[in-house]
């Protein structure tokens, strides 16, 4: 301890005494000497080495060692007491540092999750308020193509519908009832185009008349040889129609209804009359017709793939 080295020292410069002296009379080394008046037990390797020399160089000066090193101990062992209390004072604020610490980690973490969920919440809601056609999804996209694509075949329903109630007011063709509009509607689907190549294959071939002998008769747009024309002049008028695709045809002749229904594909019927035809296509691209073994242009006249003929020998 320095206070007890205070002593020590303050007894030999009193007695005029120095290191080398002491060493002498005491056999305690120097570097000893000076550690204990220093009050430096680290230079020793064990306190009872301290101890030891305190004594013997406490009696070489006088002194009593004994009451000496009970002060040494006393002083000791308050220092280890406030050392004790400051120890724990220093872990009291450390644990309390920690405390605080821990409670700041769980504040920052509950305020991150807060924080992400608000921000997960508001983007699923901005993808059905937001009107941005970017923020859409495919989904939806789809959804407004299928409505667009309805409301253009409702459109399209609706202006054939006005064509055909034009045309039964301008008296071309005759008034249908309901319930025919409805066998109609369930007859008249769709058929893919036919080939380009079936129609050219399904023509008849019709000899070429001399100029000198032929003349036009127009019937509905069908050009038949007069040579033809005056061989029939009394013979029955011959309609015949060949389905390339899946058909729906109404055949009317001299005013009398001879078929209504589908002609499947591949199949060719015949019909004849005194003098006309009356024929109503439900898809032109899906048939030919021949009046008098003529082909009439069906597509001429159709409305959205669907037309009516006059078919009639003129005299």
């Amino acid at each position: 301890m320095k206070e007890l080295g205070r002593i020590l020292r303050e007894k030999r410069e009193e007695l005029g005494l120095d290191f080398d002296k002491v060493h002498r009379s005491t056999k305690i080394q120097e570097k000893y000497i000076s550690a204990i008046e220093d009050g430096n037990e680290a230079v020793f390797l064990a306190e009872i080495y301290y101890k030891s020399f305190v004594k013997s160089y406490s009696k070489f000066l006088g002194l009593n060692g004994d009451d000496l090193l009970a002060q040494y101990e006393k002083r000791k062992s308050e220092s280890s007491s406030y050392e004790n209390a400051a120890g724990k004072s220093n872990r009291g604020t450390r644990s309390s540092g920690e405390g605080d610490l821990k409670k700041l980690f769980i504040t920052l973490f509950i305020a991150s999750v807060l924080c992400a969920a608000f921000l997960y919440l508001n983007k699923n809601i901005s993808i059905f308020t937001d009107d941005n056609p970017e923020r859409i999804s495919a989904l939806e996209k789809k959804k407004i193509q299928l409505e667009k694509m309805q409301e253009l075949q409702n459109q399209k329903e609706r202006e054939s519908k006005e064509r055909q109630r034009l045309k039964e007011i301008s008296g071309e063709m005759p008034k249908k009832t309901e319930d025919e509009d409805k066998n109609k509607e369930k007859e008249l689907k769709p058929f893919p185009q036919k080939p380009a190549h079936t129609q050219a294959e399904s023509k008849p071939v019709v000899p070429a008349m001399p100029a000198a002998v032929s003349r036009n008769v127009q019937s509905s747009g069908v050009n038949v040889p007069a040579a033809a024309a005056d061989k029939r002049q009394n013979d029955k008028q011959e309609l015949e129609i060949v389905a390339v695709e899946n058909v729906w045809i109404k055949v009317d002749g001299d005013g009398r209804e001879m078929f209504q229904g589908t002609i499947i594909k591949g199949v060719k019927k015949n019909w004849k009359a005194d003098n006309e035809f009356i024929v109503n296509i439900g898809y032109t691209p899906g048939v030919n017709v021949y009046f008098n073994g003529t082909e009439v242009d069906v597509n001429k006249g159709a409305v959205q793939d669907v037309n009516r003929l006059l078919l009639r020998r003129q005299r």
